[in-house]
């Protein structure tokens, strides 16, 4: 394959990051801003491919959280939705509790996972700041949804 662009390079993504790539290059480039750059940092687990949990480790969380949980209301809506990014906004809706309590929740999950499995990684990628709102979305991989709903 020949290049006659030597400034056009062909770089593989996966293709649950393009949402967060086509984001990076809709802001362009120009001579008075400079090139293009993602306005946050990621954390150690954002856009991170999530740790495979086995379908009896997801009956184990499942377990911990009863029907009602707002921490299982978060993982049933994004496994409802397998992967498609959902918005820290459809959570909140999904869930019916306020924001500063679906943050609390959200960092007892991690609490949970750590207790349970003494790792914290979640079985879900997350990303801030895809389609042009300022907030995280979350996506579950098929595999993972489809065991999360039968265990």
């Amino acid at each position: 394959m020949s290049i006659s662009n030597p400034e056009i390079v062909n770089v593989p993504v996966p293709v649950y990051l393009l949402p967060a790539v086509y984001e990076v290059l809709a802001r362009g480039t120009s001579s008075e801003r400079g090139p293009a750059r993602a306005t946050t940092t990621a954390r150690p687990n954002e856009l991170a491919t999530p740790r495979r949990f086995t379908n009896e480790e997801l009956k184990v969380l499942k377990h911990h959280l009863p029907a009602g949980n707002p921490r299982r209301q978060f993982l049933d809506r994004i496994a409802a939705s397998p992967e498609t990014w959902v918005g820290y906004d459809e959570v909140i809706e999904a869930t019916g509790i306020s924001d500063a309590q679906l943050r609390g929740q959200l960092s007892a999950f991690t609490g949970l996972l750590s207790r349970l499995f003494r790792n914290t990684e979640w079985p879900v990628k997350w990303v801030r700041g895809i389609g042009g709102k300022n907030q995280i979305y979350y996506w579950m991989e098929k595999e993972i949804a489809d065991a999360w709903i039968l265990a």
